[in-house]
């Protein structure tokens, strides 16, 4: 490879870097830098084969290095040597990086054949149906897509209410392919400043657009008990867990009349449906303070040949009556971190579950209501699922929350990219998005995807509201959904197709 390449490498690589979150400092607009290299890249080799493996190897180191904190977990509550927790980010980088070896390989197949508009055209829409595919694919990881990298400036991303957040990866990828091909044709530029500001008048626009909100008078708190994760299934400090989180709730109810209460994912490290000591001082608390309380705990059913356990990482809605008004078990797993893929055949990563053993997922997706209240669950990395949100919205939910225990990040940049991945979410669902955690980073995220309020890492925190706003509008990317995501897909097989049977005479650059 030539060093004009391996230059190009680098600079792809800490460009990607600092445009994602990362622990030094967040650049969102470096993130062109991907897109940018990729498709010089493509255009600049003889063979599509050969754009392939460069594309592969340059994306792969990128996304291998923002990845870094996947170490972190696997050896910290793996139990694995660095030795073999280091690997792990730089595999799932490659995993990753074969999408973006596939761009390159057909942008640099359709080069020769398409004129450059078409050609930005399908790096559009081809980086968005790549994108899709990445989220469901071998269980789905659709982790550092484009669009996240500008979480902290929602103006860019209102047009994801259209298109979903891989739609506005896809413009990225566009405009980054503009750039390249500026330097051919210098109009190529002046579309691509036409389309960037397009977006960014469409974003204005929709920032100021008042939607027709339901308050709720039910003055909330979500509560972070930060709770150690060496210590938090540990049976003896169960009791000290539990004080922690009720003696935070009473304390906001008393300074803010507080009524409904929000506990992260697994906040009770026990069984909360059966009858024990722990669970009564919980209902008793419902009923003393009149609370609505929604908690993470870990749950168990009987398989339907009742031959064994089948154990489930649940969210239950408890009334001020002490009753279970609603549950909810989670419905994507964690793989190697909530259960193992082919655990009989790989016993030696048992180790990597931590908790009350192996779950499996549940299948009640259904909201849990109260009164004019219906909440869209979602546990831990569920929130960076489109189709899971966009799910919810469906069945009926006016308000996402989002329970997660992201210690499991430490002090790494993976608890800030998961809370970016949950703003996305919520401009595509037009919803308002209460994300109570462990450890961090707690937030209340509105319907456009400005972090209202949030909390800071590893300390105990309360964010309190006043009220509830809830929307019962569909956006109409969640309205219809299957449909641009299926067009995704359509305009890029004709784009394809355009390529395959339509051959200029010379090069349309």
């Amino acid at each position: 490879m030539s060093d004009r390449f391996l230059w190009a490498v680098a600079l792809c690589t800490a460009g990607t870097w600092l445009g994602f979150a990362n622990p030094v400092w967040h650049l969102p607009g470096l993130i062109l830098t991907l897109p940018v290299i990729l498709g010089w890249t493509a255009l600049q080799v003889q063979t599509p084969k050969q754009a392939f493996v460069r594309g592969w190897v340059a994306a792969s180191t990128a996304y291998a290095a923002s990845l870094y904190w996947v170490s972190i977990p696997i050896h910290d509550f793996g139990s694995l040597p660095w030795i073999a927790a280091i690997p792990c980010p730089i595999l799932l980088g490659l995993y990753i990086g074969l999408y973006a070896g596939l761009y390159c390989l057909i942008l640099s197949w359709a080069s020769s054949r398409l004129h450059w508009s078409m050609l930005c055209l399908l790096a559009c829409f081809l980086w968005t149906s790549l994108e899709y595919l990445r989220e469901v694919l071998f269980t789905g990881f659709p982790w550092l897509g484009l669009a996240q990298a500008f979480a902290p400036w929602p103006l860019i991303l209102q047009g994801a209410s259209w298109v979903g957040a891989h739609g506005i990866s896809g413009l990225l990828a566009g405009f980054g392919l503009c750039c390249i091909l500026g330097f051919q044709r210098a109009r190529v530029w002046l579309a691509a400043a036409a389309a960037a500001g397009l977006v960014l008048s469409f974003g204005l626009w929709h920032l100021h657009q008042a939607e027709p909100k339901e308050v709720i008078e039910l003055p909330t708190a979500l509560i972070q008990g930060n709770i150690e994760q060496t210590m938090k299934w540990d049976p003896a400090f169960q009791q000290a867990t539990l004080d922690r989180y009720l003696q935070m709730s009473r304390q906001t109810m008393r300074e803010h009349g507080t009524r409904c209460v929000i506990w992260p994912e697994t906040a009770l490290p026990f069984f909360l449906q059966e009858e024990a000591e722990l669970r009564s001082r919980v209902q008793t608390f419902c009923r003393n303070e009149q609370a609505l309380v929604l908690t993470g705990a870990p749950g168990y059913s009987l398989a339907a040949d009742g031959t064994r356990v089948i154990y489930h990482n649940q969210a239950y809605l408890l009334g001020p009556a002490g009753t279970v008004l609603g549950k909810y078990s989670k419905e994507h797993l964690v793989p190697f971190g909530e259960y193992i893929p082919f655990g009989r055949y790989l016993p030696f990563l048992q180790t990597l579950v931590q908790g009350a053993g192996g779950f499996e997922p549940g299948k009640h997706t259904d909201p849990l209501t109260y009164n004019n209240l219906a909440i869209g669950c979602l546990i831990c990395y569920e929130t960076i699922f489109s189709n899971l949100v966009q799910q919810r919205v469906a069945q009926g939910a006016n308000i996402l929350v989002n329970l997660s225990n992201d210690a499991w990040f430490g002090r790494s940049s993976g608890a800030r990219q998961h809370l970016h991945q949950a703003v996305l979410r919520t401009i595509e669902q037009g919803r308002y998005m209460l994300r109570a955690t462990n450890t961090g980073i707690s937030a209340v995220i509105d319907n456009n995807g400005r972090i209202q309020n949030h909390s800071t890492w590893f300390t105990p925190a309360v964010i309190a509201l006043e009220k509830l706003n809830t929307l019962n509008r569909q956006t109409f990317f969640s309205r219809y959904y299957v449909f641009v995501r299926s067009g995704f897909f359509f305009l890029t097989f004709c784009c394809i197709l355009l390529a395959r049977f339509y051959r200029p005479g010379n090069r349309q650059l």
